[in-house]
């Protein structure tokens, strides 16, 4: 991918249409040797505007199951754009996590999965969520934002599924 410089991506990106956002994946922000790539989102399809909330959640994980990650991302955040106080929120945030972590936005998938653990710390993907958020830092080969994911998880939900594989 070709490298760009901050000022280049901006400039890109106010040329783009309103129709279409653009997604800058930068690593952890710390590492300059990660190259900046620009990846187009195209809009939520049409046949999502809409649906009910149950329907633009199942649409999502569908996507997802079929390794579809931009589409996946789009019908989840349909969802929460439609429905920002539903009772399951905080999954479909932790799902969209997982869209950007698969699609490689690693940088990204640490934001949604933040959103989780710090926004709904009570939720069943919480643990998760920080669990996700350490292998997203050692993936961007940050070291030490991994190993406080790590201790917060096992901090926080010492009891949790997922605190085994923290401490391994």
């Amino acid at each position: 991918a070709p490298t760009l410089k901050m000022d280049e991506v901006e400039e890109q990106a106010s040329d783009e249409s309103e129709d279409q956002r653009v997604w800058v994946y930068t690593g952890d922000g710390r590492n300059p040797a990660v190259p900046l790539v620009v990846v187009p989102i195209p809009p939520p399809p049409a046949d999502l505007v809409g649906r009910s909330s149950r329907e633009d959640f199942v649409v999502g994980l569908q996507h997802y199951r079929a390794g579809e990650w931009l589409l996946a991302y789009n019908a989840f955040q349909q969802y929460v754009s439609s429905h920002p106080s539903a009772a399951n929120v905080a999954g479909v945030y932790y799902w969209m996590g997982e869209c950007l972590f698969e699609a490689g936005n690693y940088g990204k998938a640490i934001e949604q999965y933040a959103k989780v653990h710090e926004g709904y710390p009570k939720s069943s993907k919480a643990a998760e969520a920080l669990l996700k958020t350490g292998i997203a830092f050692e993936r961007i080969q940050d070291s030490v934002g991994a190993r406080k994911a790590f201790s917060d998880l096992l901090t926080r939900y010492p009891k949790s599924a997922v605190a085994d594989l923290a401490r391994g």
